[in-house]
C-alpha cells in the first residue's frame, strides 16, 4: 500500500506495480492507511511521515499492539532532519529514506521488502519450518516467506552478504527441502537483535523446486 503522493514516483519506467501478483493499494490519509490494513492485511505500507488525520505514531501504535496487523514492512519518507527521522523510528518504520526521495531507491528497497527478483512474481509462504545450519553449528531463525529460488529469514545472526549457510524446510503437506543458500541481502531492523536475510539457493533439487512452484500455485488459487 502506498501514500497517493508516491504513486506517480513508482510508476516510473520499468516497475514493481505492473507485477499481476500484487495488488497496489493507495491512501490519503493515515486513517486509510489503517482501515485498509484492517481489510486487506498488507505486506508493506510505503508512506510520507505526515499524511492528513491521526498522528503516525498513534496509527502504528495500534497496528504494533495488534496480533493481526503487526505483520507487516513499514517503509516511511521523511524531510532530512533528526526530528523527523527520530518520529519514523518511534512509528516503528523498517526503512526510513529522506526527502527528495530517489525513485530507484525507493524502488529497490520496496522490492528488497517484497522479496522480487525482476520479472519474476511475489507469493508468501508463511507456515513452514525453517532451520539453517552456519559451520555447521544449528540456528534459530523465523521464515519470513519462501519461495522456489530462495528465502527471507529473521535471526540472531550476524552475517554478510555472500555467507553460506545450509537449511531445511517443510512444507506443510510434509515434503522436506534440504539446500544450501548464500545471502544475498542483509535488512537491519530498528530497535531489534533480529536482522532479515534475503537468501538465495545455490543448489535446490529440481524436485523441490517443482514442489515449492506447487505449493504457491495452490495457495494462491
Amino acid at each position: 500500500m502506498f501514500s497517493t503522493d508516491l504513486i506517480p514516483i513508482l510508476t516510473r519506467g520499468e516497475t514493481l506495480l505492473n507485477h499481476a501478483d500484487i495488488t497496489v493499494f493507495a491512501a490519503a490519509t493515515t486513517d486509510d492507511i489503517l482501515k485498509i490494513h484492517i481489510e486487506e492485511t498488507l505486506n508493506i505500507i510505503v508512506t510520507m511521515l505526515d499524511l492528513p488525520g491521526t498522528r503516525s505514531e498513534s496509527v502504528y501504535d495500534i497496528i504494533w499492539q495488534s496480533q493481526s496487523l503487526k505483520e507487516v514492512f513499514v517503509v516511511m519518507i521523511c524531510e532530512d532532519n533528526v526530528s523527523n527521522q527520530a518520529r519514523c523510528k518511534r512509528c516503528g518504520a523498517h526503512a526510513i529514506l529522506a526527502m527528495p526521495v530517489d525513485p530507484d531507491v525507493l524502488q529497490e528497497n520496496v522490492r528488497q521488502f517484497l522479496n522480487i527478483a525482476r520479472r519474476q512474481a511475489y507469493r508468501v509462504l508463511l507456515k513452514v519450518s525453517f532451520e539453517g545450519k552456519l559451520n555447521d553449528q544449528p540456528f534459530l531463525c523465523q521464515p519470513e516467506n519462501v519461495s522456489a529460488t530462495g528465502a527471507l529469514i529473521r535471526a540472531e545472526l550476524d552475517l554478510s552478504p555472500q555467507s553460506c549457510i545450509s537449511c531445511f524446510f517443510y512444507l506443510p503437506d510434509g515434503t522436506k527441502v534440504n539446500t544450501q543458500g548464500e545471502v544475498v541481502r542483509v535488512l537491519k531492523q530498528a530497535g531489534s537483535n533480529e536482522t532479515l536475510y534475503g537468501i538465495r539457493y545455490t543448489n535446490i533439487a529440481t524436485e523441490s523446486k517443482a514442489k515449492i512452484e506447487a505449493y504457491v500455485t495452490r495457495e494462491r488459487m
